[in-house]
């Protein structure tokens, strides 16, 4: 039991990594095997592969120009009134 939650702890610390691509191979293999054979970690791992995606595909759509021009003029507006944010 003491394994599972040290593997859990490390699959949390570097998941993002993982799902990156940032880890070696080695370190790539023990989450997938750990990320098997853990409910938790499996779930987790799913929820965060499905967070970067609709990150990516929010990151894609434009803005619509009404909504882009109003965020424009409340940014403006903002830097007017504080000039130390420039």
């Amino acid at each position: 039991m003491a394994k599972r939650i040290a593997d859990c702890g490390m699959v949390t610390e570097r998941l993002s990594a993982f799902l990156d691509g940032d880890l070696d191979a080695a370190e790539c293999g023990r989450i997938a095997r750990h990320a098997k054979t853990c409910p938790r970690c499996t779930q987790l791992t799913a929820e965060l592969r499905r967070t970067v995606g609709l990150c990516q595909r929010a990151a894609k759509t434009p803005l619509p120009p009404e909504l882009r021009r109003r965020a424009r003029a409340s940014i403006r507006r903002l830097l007017e009134k504080d000039p130390q944010t420039r």
